[in-house]
């Protein structure tokens, strides 16, 4: 698949990572995954909580649930096509179908994704 390049060595535990397919958006959650981001996204007290997958993402009043919505629609939008958004757990038998999306992302004298999105981050917080 094309799209965003992501690097397997540059997920966390601590994360929650989202990759797009030719037919999926797949939002891969780390096992130590803040508690808060796990009960706004997902109105659930923690990881452990979510099914090995699950299907769509239901839309929750604050900001952590608008950003990711917002996120999935502007690359829907971009891509000009319905989605299907999966979350796997990085503990499920289903962590791979994330995992296997997975590619290489540094080019000569370029930043990497992961780079990139520190880089954001400074400017922004």
């Amino acid at each position: 698949s094309s799209g965003i390049n992501a690097e397997y060595g540059e997920l966390t535990r601590q994360g929650a990572f989202l990759v797009q397919t030719h037919e999926y958006f797949i939002i891969w959650v780390g096992r130590h995954v803040s508690d808060i981001f796990v009960n706004s996204v997902y109105n659930k007290g923690s990881v452990s909580d979510l099914p090995e997958i699950s299907n769509g993402l239901e839309h929750f009043d604050n900001s952590i649930s608008d950003m990711i919505h917002d996120l999935v629609a502007l690359c829907s939008k971009v891509r000009d096509a319905p989605y299907t958004l999966i979350t796997v757990r990085e503990d499920s038998r289903f962590g791979t179908l994330f995992l296997q999306h997975l590619v290489e992302d540094r080019s000569d004298g370029l930043m990497s994704y992961y780079e990139f999105l520190q880089k954001v981050q400074q400017q922004v917080g």
